[in-house]
């Protein structure tokens, strides 16, 4: 069987792979693979039906000019109307004057696109490259507001111009092509999974130019390479070998937060699940699941069952204790919401943290993340895989740092991990919470910290797009429905992984 994993690609890991494919490089050989690549997708996807197809090509003043230029012949020969747009004089590319003189005399060069718009039906994006700046001012900017305001498809070659191949993320004021769909070459880019490259990428197909890359440090899941993970079961298994989850949360008025992650906990087959808050009284408000038992924080854990603290946990004096106890517990442990909070205040819970044979398990959004490493939130969005590591290496721990694209990174393992599942449903109140006891219940069934936090973290996410493909949108999202759905989604990778 072959491989499924999916490697994802740093700019100088695909430079390298340039640089190994030598003559052909310079030959004109990747370049015109590209631009087959790009020119049979735009007319596959776009434009084989229409009569008298018309297509925008932007051609920046590089290889990726190059690419766009080669394409746009391969497109006229084809019958298609093509109108360039070269918002910047050409560089020094050998390659791309070659391109460009190949193109009829009679295709002329314009600085922006037609104004009015012309009704094109797609525009091709051969703007900038991999190793591009961030664009703010200038031609260039100007070009790329009119193409997202166009309201006419983009494909875009390799990344969407603007948009930092390495991290995804876009510096303050930079502008960036809002893409319908990209082909990235030779093999997948770090940015394009996570972040603000996520949302703009669109639709991504890779053109592998015949070149090979090699394995790599960041890794994407999805179901194939997750349904792996699961241990297996046999006939006799009962709850005990499930294991069991404590809840330490729900604070008064908070107790729906340690509602909503037991239930979750109860989604992934979890044996039994304890909801542990702050006193008897809080109980009354966590009874809407007659399976979730409950306790108070003075209860002691049992030593071998799963701990998720953080939950509706609050910040007053009594949760800090409560952390400070948590952080010793000798069985599986996951930190998260005012767990995260109360650990960026104190040292003493920080350093025990560190020092545990086990690692624990953070799930903090990017405030949070800021929080733990002394950095505005601004910082970790600007390269979340840096940030990840970091996390889980100043704590020891498996760090999932949510968000479009979230990233799951462990001090033990040198890999980090992005995943394929998510939806813009999840930004409310209540998902994060569904989230660690996700991967509370995984936890208590034996998984790894490591493990459980990449199956958690994408059982979540996919949950989420089933729940937005119900629904028909983003809004509206019901808690008591999504776990459902992540049982769902469990029992269906279970079931790929050992049928």
């Amino acid at each position: 069987m072959p491989d499924p994993t999916v490697n994802l690609y740093t700019v100088d890991e695909i430079r390298a792979a340039e640089a190994a494919a030598g003559v052909a490089l310079h030959d004109g050989t990747l370049a015109r693979r590209a631009a087959h690549a790009v020119a049979e997708l735009a007319w596959t996807t776009w434009l084989r039906g229409l009569v008298n197809p018309s297509v925008a090509v932007l051609a920046g003043p590089g290889n990726n000019g190059a690419d766009a230029l080669l394409a746009a012949h391969l497109l006229i020969t084809r019958g298609v109307q093509v109108v360039l747009v070269e918002p910047l004089a050409p560089g020094k590319s050998a390659l791309r004057a070659s391109a460009r003189s190949d193109l009829p005399p009679a295709i002329e060069s314009n600085d922006h696109l037609p104004t009015p718009p012309r009704p094109f039906d797609l525009i091709i994006d051969g703007l900038l490259g991999i190793g591009a700046r961030p664009v703010k001012n200038g031609p260039m900017a100007a070009v790329i507001q009119q193409v997202n305001a166009a309201g006419v498809p983009v494909l875009s070659i390799d990344v969407p111009s603007g948009m930092d191949a390495d991290t995804g993320a876009l510096s303050d004021g930079a502008m960036c092509i809002q893409a319908s769909r990209t082909v990235t070459m030779i093999g997948p880019k770090r940015g394009l999974a996570t972040y603000q490259g996520a949302a703009v990428a669109g639709q991504i197909s890779v053109a592998s130019l015949g070149l090979h890359v090699g394995t790599t440090r960041c890794l994407l899941d999805d179901a194939a390479t997750l349904a792996s993970l699961f241990l297996r079961e046999d006939g006799t298994v009962h709850k005990g070998r499930r294991g069991d989850v404590w809840i330490l949360g729900g604070a008064e008025g908070m107790t729906g937060a340690a509602w909503i992650a037991s239930t979750a906990a109860l989604a992934t087959g979890a044996g039994r699940v304890f909801a542990a808050l702050e006193s008897v009284a809080s109980a009354a408000g966590i009874q809407r699941s007659p399976q979730i038992q409950t306790r108070t924080w003075a209860t002691p854990v049992p030593e071998r069952a799963a701990m998720v603290i953080g939950c509706g946990l609050g910040q007053s004096s009594d949760a800090l204790v409560a952390l400070e106890a948590a952080v010793s517990h000798p069985g599986p442990l996951l930190l998260d919401a005012d767990a995260l909070n109360l650990l960026a205040q104190s040292s003493t819970a920080a350093a025990a943290l560190a020092q545990r044979h086990a690692p624990a398990v953070l799930t903090p959004h990017p405030l949070e993340a800021a929080r733990l490493m002394g950095v505005s939130a601004a910082a970790i969005q600007q390269d979340r895989f840096a940030a990840v590591r970091a996390l889980a290496l100043r704590f020891n721990a498996v760090a999932v740092l949510k968000g479009n694209g979230s990233l799951i990174s462990g001090a033990g393992s040198a890999s980090t991990w992005v995943s394929a599942s998510g939806h813009p449903i999840l930004a409310t109140g209540g998902t994060g919470d569904c989230l660690a006891g996700l991967i509370g219940g995984l936890l208590a069934r034996g998984l790894p910290p490591l493990d459980a936090a990449r199956l958690g973290t994408w059982i979540h996410g996919r949950a989420a797009e089933l729940e937005a493909a119900r629904l028909g949108g983003s809004c509206g999202l019901n808690l008591a429905r999504l776990a459902d759905t992540c049982a769902r989604v469990t029992n269906e990778l279970q079931r790929s992984r050992f049928n």
